[in-house]
């Protein structure tokens, strides 16, 4: 083993035979550890945000639509399990599967045939039903989240009711799915960004994103990844298989100590 390189690969040598049998009806790991491995680069979870396709209206979004000079026509409207709207002297829009761009130029073409000259329409979304964040572990009210288009993790903690007096505001881990259909994790201090304004600190979210707060920090990686899996397993069961460490989660856990690198 040598130093001179960086991080390649660490891989925990014991892993789970299965994770179906290493579990109890309640969600625990009996035996064995979470298999994991070290990233080998020092990329953080904002560098590993993917871009998402355009988002698609389903049932349960909220929109808002803003017709210049035109109040009447300017309404939020909540997309019914059909998925179809309907909207003052258009009628009836086929609304689930469009862009809110799309459903914009839908409603533009309909008022500009015959009821409004040159409309200016513009549509935002208000709640997103189809994408969500989970918040877990010590906040007032643990939640599943809608995902607005903007959200920061300091937001989503307020919305879940903020920290409990026992968080650990310095190690706020995230669970982010990559573009390769993995996992990774990586941990922020909200509190550098609460007192210090470290605005890197406070990442935006995406859809599907994990935002965990700990009690307090466990100084060994697999006992912390048994009971983050324990916490996971309700929400999504296979959220922990074959996940990605960032170095500086590795290095935490490990209470800063050094790393182990391996030829």
């Amino acid at each position: 083993m040598t130093k001179s390189r960086l991080l390649r690969l660490l891989i925990v040598l014991t892993t789970v035979s299965s994770l179906a049998a290493g579990c109890s009806g309640r969600g625990r790991v009996r035996e064995g550890q979470i298999p994991f491995v070290v990233a080998d680069d020092d990329r953080t979870i904002a560098d590993y945000r993917v871009k998402e396709d355009a988002y698609r209206l389903v049932p349960g979004d909220v929109v808002q639509v803003l017709v210049y000079n035109q109040k009447e026509l300017s309404m939020k409207i909540r997309i019914p399990p059909s998925g179809v709207i309907t909207y003052p002297f258009i009628g009836d829009i086929e609304a689930r599967g469009l862009t809110v761009q799309e459903l914009r130029d839908r409603i533009a073409e309909g008022l500009a045939s015959g009821y409004v000259k040159r409309p200016q329409v513009a549509v935002n979304l208000d709640t997103v039903k189809g994408r969500k964040v989970y918040i877990l572990g010590e906040v007032t009210t643990p939640k599943v989240l809608p995902l607005t288009d903007e959200m920061d993790v300091v937001e989503a903690l307020s919305l879940a009711g903020g920290f409990t007096p026992s968080a650990d505001r310095e190690n706020v881990f995230i669970i982010r799915k990559i573009a390769d259909g993995r996992r990774v994790m990586d941990v922020v201090n909200i509190q550098a960004f609460l007192k210090e304004l470290d605005f890197s600190q406070n990442v935006m979210l995406q859809g599907g994103d994990v935002v965990y707060v700990s009690r307090s920090l466990i100084g060994d990686v697999a006992v912390f990844m048994r009971h983050l899996y324990t916490i996971t397993m309700p929400v999504m069961p296979n959220l922990m298989e074959g996940i990605i460490l960032t170095p500086r989660v590795y290095d935490t856990l490990q209470g800063k100590r050094e790393r182990v690198f391996i030829d």
